[in-house]
């Protein structure tokens, strides 16, 4: 096996080298060349320690293929931090950048099963050969289907085979016949990038694929700066394994220049995207599709000012080998309220859409870390930054679940003065059970709420507003209900009724 180390050098790959036991970026540049075509990169590790990995800019994205294989298997060394069959990033910059396209739409009209195409909302610069997906719109999350791009024209999609369930692409009509739920339509999502980071073929018969790790030596802001954006991950992500997770920022403390946009995580062993122990990074616009355990993950409730914007998620299936909560997985795990998470989808998961779970006080490393530093924390009493448009449909359970939330001014666990916190205009349909679920809430308000066709009751709390100070309040205003009749076990949008 060979080793190449770049030391302090620049050097421009202008031509795919031969497989590779380690690749090391120490304190120097390693950029893809623009100019000679499509490369491919094999390597078991490749660990950029002080230096810069560039496949393209934001600016000027990468124009041809780049295939970024990691390679090993369960008996690999692993490197401390961050194991094996990794790209490892510590104190240093990764920039990988593909060509722009719209990561996501919804459908434009409904389509039957075995029919073959399909027409969509927004136009759509993907390409014949891209693979994409087509979520659920029933109360079972599997009939999401994946298809290859035969032809289209920008709104009309010719799939590579029929599709094997109904999708419905209507939105939903009131009696006056005024469309009052537009977002009452299968998501559509583009999984293909020309920039790849991926997993060996032996990945998925092992549950043992790459890896993305951002971690520091030190804590200083913005120590590692990790710039993704249009690329694609698949078979990523190792099962069995805690810290394993296809990208993943581990305890590296305010990461403002840092972002993940526009990207792609699919057919995952193991999460998706693991937020720990970081602040202010922005994870906007991607695309997660097939992941086991908790997809977009807040680890241990210091991680506060990021911000979850514009997401898909589909297809989140349960894992019993990683924390107990993900044997009943969501496709958003937010374990501190102080987080942006507005104008996501969550569709098709095995368990929830959104899950809230505050703690007393952090737990993991990073809670550790904190207590040992005497920075006191309290999620469960911290007020809510912004959690609005938010959707969730065709998940087993619950649309939207909050447990163990009671806001204080200040977030102080001594303050008995609530700061109401409110969850503002989330959609809920075709949830198995109940579209927003609450257990032991004080002073949490839902503002703007529509659900649709839950399969037990739109709304349910446990204890809610029982702490003992009158001046506990919470609310329910400005909401929309749409319920299936009684007499009609399987209703569709046809035979719901309505209510506010």
């Amino acid at each position: 096996d060979s080793v190449v180390n770049t030391q302090g050098q620049y050097i421009v790959l202008d031509e795919s080298p031969p497989a590779l036991h380690l690749l090391l970026v120490y304190g120097g540049v390693l950029e893809f060349s623009r100019d000679v075509g499509d490369l491919a990169l094999n390597a078991s590790y490749i660990f950029v320690f002080g230096g810069k990995l560039v496949v393209g800019t934001e600016e000027e994205p990468f124009p041809n293929k780049a295939t970024i294989t990691l390679t090993g298997d369960r008996d690999s060394y692993e490197l401390p931090v961050y194991g094996a069959k990794c790209l490892a990033v510590r104190d240093a910059i990764l920039d990988l950048h593909g060509l722009p396209q719209r990561p996501w739409t919804r459908l434009s009209q409904s389509v039957h099963a075995l029919n073959d195409t399909i027409y969509v909302q927004d136009p759509v610069d993907w390409q014949v050969g891209d693979r994409i997906f087509i979520t659920s719109t029933s109360f079972d999350p599997m009939e999401t289907e994946e298809r290859t791009i035969a032809w289209t024209d920008g709104y009309a999609i010719k799939l590579d085979q029929r599709l094997f369930f109904f999708h419905h692409g209507d939105g939903y009509f009131d009696d006056r016949g005024v469309e009052v739920v537009p977002e009452y339509r299968a998501e559509v999502g583009l999984l293909s990038r020309n920039v790849v980071v991926q997993g060996d073929d032996q990945s998925k018969q092992q549950q043992f694929g790459g890896q993305i790790v951002f971690a520091s030596s030190q804590l200083y802001d913005d120590s590692i700066i990790g710039r993704l954006s249009n690329i694609e991950t698949r078979n990523v992500g190792q099962g069995l394994k805690l810290g394993k997770y296809p990208i993943h920022f581990h305890m590296v403390g305010n990461v403002s220049k840092s972002y993940v946009k526009n990207c792609t995580v699919h057919h995952a062993n193991n999460r998706a995207i693991a937020i720990h122990g970081v602040n202010h990074l922005t994870v906007s616009w991607n695309v997660v599709f097939d992941t086991r355990g908790h997809a977009v993950f807040i680890e241990d409730g210091t991680e506060v000012r990021n911000t979850l914007s514009y997401n898909l998620v589909a297809l989140v299936r349960p894992i019993w080998s990683l924390l107990l909560v993900d044997q009943s997985p969501a496709c958003y795990w937010i374990v501190n309220p102080d987080n942006d998470v507005y104008g996501n989808v969550a569709a098709a998961s095995s368990h929830y859409g959104f899950w809230y779970r505050q703690l007393e006080k952090p737990d993991g490393i990073s809670g550790q870390s904190a207590a040992e530093q005497n920075v006191k924390q309290f999620p469960i009493y911290t007020p809510l930054a912004r959690m609005e448009g938010n959707v969730a449909h065709s998940t087993k359970r619950h649309g939207l679940k909050v447990s163990d939330y009671f806001p204080t001014v200040g977030g102080a666990d001594t303050n008995t003065f609530g700061e109401p916190a409110t969850f503002r205009d989330f959609l809920g349909w075709n949830n198995g059970r109940f579209g927003v679920w609450g257990e032991f809430l004080v002073d949490v308000n839902f503002d703007g709420l529509r659900v649709l066709n839950p399969g037990i009751a739109g709304l349910e709390f446990l204890y809610m507003n029982g702490r003992g100070t009158e001046f506990a309040k919470s609310t329910i205003s400005n909401t929309y209900f749409v319920g299936r009749t009684r007499e009609i076990a399987t209703a569709g949008p046809g035979d719901m009724c309505e209510g506010l």
